[in-house]
């Protein structure tokens, strides 16, 4: 099975969404290809081509959406 695993988050998120692209770098699977991208990305349609039969979303939470769009100050 093809499989790409596609990893979405902030890069303003260290807490998570960084450590998690890191532990990817260092711990690469042989049954799943790992994409990772921003939300940035995703609002500019400008995501990573995936030629995968089978595509699994990761999401992680949209911190500079929310403080733009959701939670916006004053």
């Amino acid at each position: 099975m093809n499989t790409t695993v596609l990893v979405l988050g902030d890069d303003s998120d260290w807490e998570s969404y960084e450590r998690f692209c890191k532990q990817l770098q260092k711990h690469h699977s042989k049954k799943l290809n790992w994409v990772t991208a921003t939300y940035d990305l995703l609002e500019k349609n400008e995501l990573p081509t995936i030629k995968s039969d089978t595509i699994i979303i990761y999401l992680f939470f949209p911190f500079t959406y929310w403080d733009k769009h959701i939670e916006k100050e004053g």
